[in-house]
């Protein structure tokens, strides 16, 4: 996690949220004074600067007018224009997510001012906090939103500031501390680009396609909204290097979000960090027409219970980006949610003259026999 320095720009800034909060809630400089000294040291404050209201707010006025993290002010404007409505709001949303984000002593002095009138809207203070009309914040929250859509804010009655947040640790460093130039660097920590497959449709003659070939030939010149294929069986069936293959054939550029089962040390949320990259990439890779995305081992979004019906039948139906998803079983998925896909395949393994060919080719130069592969290729475990 990023160092938060005394007298950084990042520090400013979140000392100038705290001048709001305290101007709104007179009451949060009591959880200021209850701050451990270290704690306090993450606004460049003492017990001195907090032993009076007063001498605090004039402490943070200062930093106000002081310079803005130059790289965040960039970057989350770049990333409003590239996906959000460029508007005001917005703007000064994602630019406190992230702040509240990166900055542990805001988050905590929020949530122990805050808890104890929770029986009242905190919309007022996030509108405070944010210096924005509190009517156009209601009405930002009840009408269709970006930072809605790609799961970074949402209502939640029951929370200080009457919203949920959700920022991968990730993401928020990156717009802290790199300059952003282009879309896909913002999402370089949750999707890559996919190698060439090292198959070719020859190696699955075993399997009936269908017109899937020739109809994902067709996603560049068509626009296809909510185009979701399904490619499920047992792990080591092809599935991954088939996604590769038909984009490549398609002439189209396939990018994997990664998987709950990588490293998510930055995920604060689990499935609904991960639900929030995959809404954000379709965001992101929908003005690129030749693009398609691989949510490889996706149960943790399809299966029943998941993720609300409503929003997985969303992922389906609204998607501006083609998916590939990849699942080793479909039993934990209602019908409804299968019934949504343009393509349902099964991977089976591949007869024993496929699995002697494919084994020869990923041993190739190895001094591994014929007899040997042979042997294994009876193995239908061994994939």
């Amino acid at each position: 996690m990023a160092t938060i320095r005394m007298n950084s720009a990042l520090n400013g800034v979140a000392c100038g949220y705290l001048w709001r909060l305290l101007r709104y809630m007179p009451s949060a400089i009591q959880a200021l004074q209850e701050l451990e000294p270290q704690q306090l040291a993450e606004f460049d404050l003492t017990p001195h600067d907090v032993a009076s209201r007063a001498i605090c707010l004039a402490q943070l006025k200062t930093r106000l007018s002081g310079p803005k993290p130059e790289a965040l002010w960039t970057n989350s404007e770049f990333l409003d224009q590239q996906v959000g409505e460029n508007s005001p709001m917005s703007l000064s949303l994602l630019r406190f997510i992230c702040v509240y984000t990166l900055h542990r002593g805001l988050q905590q002095v929020i949530t122990d001012a805050g808890y104890p009138a929770t029986q009242n809207s905190r919309l007022p203070l996030l509108a405070s906090l944010i210096k924005q009309p509190l009517s156009e914040v209601i009405n930002y929250l009840n009408n269709p939103n970006w930072m809605t859509d790609v799961a970074f804010i949402w209502r939640e009655a029951d929370s200080v500031l009457g919203v949920g947040m959700n920022m991968d640790l990730a993401l928020a460093e990156k717009l802290l501390n790199q300059e952003i130039s282009n879309p896909i660097q913002l999402l370089s920590d949750v999707i890559e680009e996919m190698p060439p497959s090292e198959l070719t449709l020859n190696d699955y003659e075993h399997m009936d396609f269908g017109g899937m070939v020739e109809h994902v030939g067709l996603l560049p010149q068509v626009e296809f909204v909510g185009w979701n294929a399904l490619f499920w069986g047992r792990p080591g069936t092809g599935k991954t290097q088939l996604a590769c293959l038909l984009a490549q054939l398609a002439g189209m550029t396939l990018y994997t979000l990664r998987n709950d089962e990588e490293d998510n040390s930055f995920r604060r949320n689990g499935v609904q960090s991960r639900l929030s990259e995959l809404l954000l990439a379709q965001r992101l890779l929908r003005r690129n027409g030749t693009s398609i995305l691989l949510v490889d081992e996706g149960e943790d979004l399809l299966d029943s219970g998941s993720i609300p019906k409503s929003r997985r039948h969303q992922l389906l139906e609204q998607n501006q980006v083609p998916v590939i998803w990849t699942t080793n079983r479909i039993a934990l998925m209602d019908g409804a949610c299968l019934r949504r896909f343009n393509w349902t395949q099964e991977f089976e393994n591949p007869n024993p003259e496929t699995r002697i060919r494919l084994f020869t080719k990923a041993l190739r130069g190895l001094g591994i026999t014929k007899v040997q592969i042979e042997k294994w290729a009876e193995l239908e475990w061994l994939s």
